[in-house]
This record gives structure tokens, sequence and C-alpha cells, in this order.
């Protein structure tokens, strides 16, 4: 511990009745003192460093990433609350902070036949630990005083002692409460394919460097003097800081003024703001509403379907447990000319009147953004702005939560039509489905049932690899996933010329030789199988 850091416990009695998180924020809030930040930092920085290591696969990146969530912290010191802990805080900050750090680097979804016309991409970066990304999400379904023990517990070690000085309460509470928590998130993982018992839950090491220049620059950032930070870090602050504004103005009503505040400075996201009461609950005795999910509404320049599977939330970038649909927009026809807007083409009321029927849950459905552009397509940066920014308002105002990133986009290559992307949304067969998947904990295979699963692979089938994976040979594939992904193709009893879509965790570092080397296996695994090898995401 630095000087600062010992001078902060000192002043609270000693080290086992070291202060809160609650009483250290309280304290940086009055007097900015140093001290008590950095011990913040020193307390939850692996924790943030892991979670965001767990988004983007990068050591650098998840630093700056880290760097940015401490700075929003101490922005926001005062109204973070009084709770004991800002473990959960800060899991829940970093996760959106590297999401939105990864969101100009979505690979496009095209063909495979048409990957050699693209531009190489830049790197989709991946997670560093091989299920992360699964844990991560299964803790998003925890309540937050049981997510809140396993980030202290398990991922930041501190003993059921420790955790309850930390929470202020009895021991006895905390453990009988990690031991419910631990149950709950191992039946969550079960149902992945996952064992607890493979996942090591510690946070990463934080040099004292790092944690002393994150100080140092949180504490400027707080009292309005330029940090020295780089400018992506320090634009990834302000910008989760104004998603905390626009979720207050829109707590307090000022939705509409807010929005239109977002258009004039180019705001491309919305937080998650409280949204209208859902429909009253049927009263006890009713007859008991329709189990079927709704049905799709195809419009002409945009479509709207219900998120219903776990296939489906694989296949939506930042979906999670709480997505309920997902509005797909033909982005080409809103453009009269790559550069002017064609406002009437997408109709607000009408992809209103659409979102009605899936009845959002107060606070906690979010629907996602999915708007499609062809190759080519030199569209404006500001009108694409206005496009995000006008449907995040449309989807607030039916009382959704939109997703993030709310500004995922799509290129296709010169052939695309919208109309034959949407189709399979209009015959509505199998919107009933479940969609399970089937395989080990390397791979997971799904089969594509539902409408909108065909819509978004135009496939038959999905296979997951979860290994990250080096290509920097021609033999990359381990062996024990090459069993796992052969295995999993065959439960999946396809039909012979089927198509087949493959995700896979690769290194950041891309090239042609990369793609070619992935192209080759997944063709492989097809063609052995006497399928159709249809798209490639990594």
């Amino acid at each position: 511990m630095s000087h600062p850091v010992r001078r902060i416990i000192a002043t609270f009695g000693s080290e086992l009745a070291e202060p809160t998180d609650a009483e250290l924020l309280a304290r940086f809030a009055a007097d900015r003192d140093a001290g008590a930040f950095e011990l913040l930092v020193w307390r939850h920085a692996g924790l943030v460093l892991r979670t965001c290591r767990g988004v983007l696969g990068d050591h650098h990146a998840a630093e700056d990433a880290a760097q940015a969530v401490f700075l929003a912290l101490a922005r926001q010191a005062p109204a973070i609350g009084s709770a004991g802990s800002a473990a959960g805080w800060l899991f829940r900050v970093a996760r959106r902070v590297a999401n939105r750090s990864t969101r100009r680097h979505v690979l496009p979804t095209v063909p495979v036949a048409d990957l050699d016309a693209l531009p190489a991409p830049p790197p989709i970066l991946a997670p560093d630990f091989t299920l992360d990304r699964v844990l991560h999400e299964e803790l998003d379904r925890l309540s937050e005083p049981h997510r809140t023990l396993v980030l202290l517990c398990f991922f930041e070690g501190l003993t059921h002692a420790e955790a309850a000085r930390r929470l202020g309460w009895p021991v006895g509470t905390v453990a009988s409460r990690v031991a419910r928590a631990k149950d709950k998130l191992a039946a969550l993982l079960t149902r992945r394919g996952v064992s607890l018992s493979a996942i090591v839950p510690t946070a990463l090491a934080v040099s004292s460097s790092f944690t002393a220049a994150t100080t140092r620059a949180a504490v400027a950032f707080a009292t309005k003097k330029h940090p020295l930070v780089s400018a992506p870090v320090l634009e990834l602050a302000k910008r989760e800081i104004r998603m905390t504004l626009v979720k207050k103005a829109f707590r307090f009503g000022t939705g509409a003024t807010v929005l239109c505040v977002c258009l004039a400075f180019g705001l491309r996201s919305s937080a998650e703001p409280p949204v209208p009461s859902p429909p009253p609950r049927p009263v006890p005795g009713a007859k008991e509403p329709d189990k079927k999910p709704p049905q799709a509404v195809v419009s002409k320049t945009f479509a709207v379907a219900p998120i219903t599977t776990e296939l489906q939330r694989r296949l939506y970038r930042g979906a999670g447990p709480n997505s309920a649909a997902v509005v797909i927009v033909d982005g080409s026809a809103l453009f009269k000319d790559p550069k002017t807007l064609n406002t009437d083409a997408l109709n607000l009321k009408e992809l209103r009147t659409a979102l009605a029927p899936l009845r959002p849950e107060k606070g906690r459905s979010v629907a996602h953004i999915d708007v499609h552009y062809g190759l080519g397509d030199d569209t404006s940066r500001n009108g694409a702005d206005w496009i995000g920014s006008a449907l995040n308002g449309a989807l607030v105002s039916a009382g959704f939560t939109p997703g993030d990133p709310a500004d995922l986009s799509t290129t296709h290559n010169k052939t695309f039509s919208f109309e034959d992307y949407i189709a399979p949304l209009k015959d509505n067969k199998g919107a009933d489905e479940t969609e399970n998947s089937i395989g080990d904990e390397r791979v997971r295979a799904y089969p594509v049932r539902t409408p909108l699963s065909r819509v978004r692979t135009q496939s038959a089938a999905f296979l997951d690899v979860y290994p990250r994976l080096d290509c920097k040979t021609d033999d990359w594939v381990p062996e024990n996933v090459d069993k796992s992904v052969r295995a999993a193709i065959e439960k999946l009893k396809l039909a012979k010329d089927q198509r087949i879509t493959f995700s896979l965790n690769i290194h950041p570092e891309r090239d042609l030789q990369t793609q070619g080397r992935v192209r080759r296996a997944c063709t492989r695994w097809a063609e052995n199988a006497g399928l159709e090898l249809w798209q490639i995401s990594y």
C-alpha cells in the first residue's frame, strides 16, 4: 500500500476496521482525498481489469477501459449511493465501457464467398479467458446482493468475515448468501454447458504504477482538470457520464429535452432510463394469457421481432437475459442519397405500434437495434447518428431500454436485399421453438429453427467455439476442439447440403493468412459432414 492508503486506514482506526467503499467515496466527494480514491482503486482494479479483459481480450485495451471506469467513478462519486461495496457498480460499468470500446470493431456478417471481396476488417477483440464471456453473462442474472458477494468473495478473494465488514452485514448472513449465490451461479452455468469448477474467478494482478496513475488521472478529472490519459480513455469516461445524465433526466421526466440535446451533440446511444409501466397483470382467476411469443411485424423499412431463445441472444452483440426484442432497419432506404436523409421513410409512430404487443417490463426489457447497409454505401455519419438517436427515442417511448451497443450496423455485399433478408419473419414458422444447444464446454451447437435466428444466420445451424485460439500456424486447431466440433455437428443430425454458420474466438491479430486458415478449417468441418459453409464470424 502507498503512504496515502495507509494514512486513510489509520484515520479509520485499524486495518481490521478499514473503511467501507461508501465511506471512501464520501470522503473523496467531500475533500477530493487522493488517498481515499487510491484505496478504492487498489481494492477493485483487479476486478475491473478482469471484467474489461473478458470483453476486449487485450491487456492494453483493458487497461484503457479500466481507467475510463475509474474516471467515471471519480466524477460520479457523490451519486453512487450508500451501499457497502462499489464492486457491483464497477462490474456493470466495466462491462458497458468495454463493450462501447469495441463498437467500431464489429465484423460484417457476410456469406463466406464474399470475404475476399471485403477489405480486411478491424479486429474484434475477443475474451482473453475462454469462459469469461459466459461467466459475466450469468453473473448478470444474479440479484444484486448475490452478485456483489460473488465479486467480493470469489473475484477479489475476501473471506466471509472481510466481506461482512466491507458490507456491514453479520458474518452468518454473508456465509449463507454466498452459499446460495454459488449454487445459483452453478445452476446457471450448467444450463450453458459449463461447470463452475472449470472457471477460476480471480481478479487480475494490478501494478502499483497503474494504481497511482489511475488515481492521479481520476482526481484531476473529478476537479475538472485535464487528466493525463489518452483521448480514447477520456472519451470513454465522458460517454459513460453522459449516459448517466440521460438516465437521470429521463427519470425526472425530461426525456424529450435530452433527446434533442443528444441529437445536437451527436450522442449515439442511450442509457437505461426508466420506462412507462407495463399493462396491469390479470386478476386472480382470470384466463391465462397466450404463452406463445408475439408475431414479428414487418414493414417496408423495418421489422420488429421478439427475442425468445438463448441462440438469439448469442447472435446479437450485447444481448443478455433481459433482451426482449430487436428492431431490424434497412439503413440504405433511409437516405435519398449518401449525404441526405429521407426522414419520411422511417415511420416512428408505426415502429412504436409494432413494439407495443411485446409488453416490455418496466426498467428491465431491452430492445436492440440492427441497421443494415449495402457494401459501398458512403452514408453520412451524422445521418447514421440521427437514425440511431431517433430509434433509441422510439424504443424508450415504447417502454424499452435500448441495448448497448445501440448503434450496431451490418454491411453486406452489393446484392443485398432487405426484403429477402427479413423474409423468414413473414411466415412466422417455428416462432415457438426453443433452439436448445448441444455440445460440451468447448463447443455449443444450436439448431436454427425460429424466424429471427433464420434471419440472422441464413443457415440451418450455428456452431459456437468457445476456446480462444491462436491461428498462427496451419495446424492451429487443438485436437480436443476439433473433436468437439465434429461431435457437435454430428449430434445436430442435419440433412445433406444444409448451411452452417461458425463463430470462433480467434486471437486479435488478423491478416489474410488468418482468414484463409479459419476458412479452410470451417470448410473442412462443414464438408466432412456434407454441409455448406455459409458464414464465419470471429
